[in-house]
């Protein structure tokens, strides 16, 4: 008697369950034409294992709360059944892992209403106090507050969000805000709710237009004719993100550089500036990107070599560093430019080793790096880059002293 798979064609559907909706990430076929033999049970062990495992991987993807399989079973006359095969959890997150967060250098932006939280005054801060959040999500800021704040690993990490909005709430009070820091808590906190509220409402929503071959201004000339101008820049944020899912913060960069081909309008520059911006604000991405460059000197060193738009050596023109430093070069992409030496400051006056050898150098390191700097660094950032560099030798002589 024959196996059942003998004698039918095998598909499967992996469903992932992501933001309180099933959709089809990935279908395997059985490829028996190309076997040029029959399809035996050592064939349908494999695609079985094979199927397994890609299920696994997908139900690893943040945000991602359960995966399922789905067999379809089609007869030589076109008949076919279907059968779920597997169903499994992501676990939970034990109540008590709260991710960490950090404290945000400089003023906090006052937010005065839902749309503010993802600007990119806004998004700066968020992606620096809520970094280790965001780095377990693989997500950017924008993507957290258009999409990604009625997820399960989100409202699981509510503790985090109240503390980050409190740490914000006094960092305001500082400046003329006009209220109080419990004030400020809690407006901020009712932002957040807003946020969520708005989120929620266009899960809700059916037959939006998505981003497709059209590119991004064809999906704003879809967004107009069906939300409010308020509305528009939460929708178009919204469709990236959803294009952007469930991808790397590498891959996420190499779509969102696709976009850019073409003629995009002001508003699609802007929007995609702002979302790479975020991207370039991630320490994980700018390590995929740069390669396993021998030291944290060559990394910035490089870094603020792509920022004028200079080619790293052995790079092909069609890699990513390129097509970032041609785009920044164009001047197209001002908010990632400033993005960038942003992260430059910030490595320069962190504690992290330039070198991997002795004080010595680290010295050498350190006094090359300021001569290169010094050669690439933006007139508005030359004073700060001038200070940091000063409290890293500073730093550098205490330790050579001790010895």
């Amino acid at each position: 008697m024959a196996e059942f798979f003998q004698g039918r064609r095998l598909r499967y559907e992996i469903m992932a369950l992501a933001d309180q909706r099933w959709q089809i990430v990935q279908v395997i076929d059985d490829h028996r034409d190309e076997l040029r033999r029959p399809f035996d049970r050592s064939d349908f062990e494999t695609l079985e294992r094979e199927v397994e495992s890609a299920a696994a991987l997908v139900l690893g993807r943040p945000g991602t709360s359960a995966v399922r399989v789905i067999r379809e079973r089609e007869r030589s006359d076109g008949f076919v059944t279907k059968a779920e095969i597997l169903f499994r959890e992501a676990p939970p997150v034990p109540p008590n892992t709260k991710a960490a967060v950090l404290d945000a250098p400089g003023p906090v932006p006052l937010c005065q209403s839902p749309n503010d939280l993802f600007g990119r005054p806004a998004c700066k801060v968020i992606g620096t106090m809520l970094r280790p959040l965001l780095d377990k999500m693989g997500a950017t800021p924008i993507e957290l507050v258009t999409l990604e704040v009625t997820s399960q690993i989100v409202t699981q990490q509510d503790a985090a969000i109240i503390t980050a909005i409190g740490r914000a709430a006094r960092a305001q009070e500082a400046g003329a805000t006009g209220a109080d820091a419990k004030q400020r808590d809690k407006f901020l906190s009712g932002l957040v709710d807003r946020a969520r509220l708005r989120a929620k409402a266009a899960q809700a929503e059916r037959n939006m237009p998505k981003l497709g071959a059209e590119g991004l201004n064809g999906l704003i000339d879809a967004l107009k004719t069906r939300v409010t101008p308020d509305d528009l820049r939460f929708w178009a944020f919204r469709c990236l993100s959803i294009h952007l899912k469930g991808v790397s913060l590498y891959g996420k960069l190499e779509l969102t550089l696709d976009q850019l081909r073409g003629d995009p309008s002001p508003l699609s520059l802007d929007l995609l500036d702002e979302i790479m911006a975020g991207l370039i604000d991630a320490p994980s991405l700018l390590k995929d990107l740069l390669g396993g460059l021998a030291d944290l000197k060559s990394a910035l060193v490089l870094l603020a070599q792509i920022s004028t738009g200079r080619v790293p050596a052995g790079v092909a023109e069609d890699a990513l560093p390129a097509r970032l430093a041609a785009e920044l070069a164009a001047g197209r992409l001002p908010q990632s430019f400033e993005a960038i030496w942003i992260r430059i400051l910030r490595s320069v006056e962190g504690r992290h080793r330039l070198t991997h050898g002795e004080l010595d150098e680290e010295w050498a390191g350190l006094t090359l790096l300021q001569r290169t700097l010094r050669e690439t660094v933006p007139g508005i950032w030359a004073e700060q880059l001038e200070k940091v560099m000063t409290r890293r030798q500073n730093m550098l002589r205490e330790e050579l002293l001790e010895l």
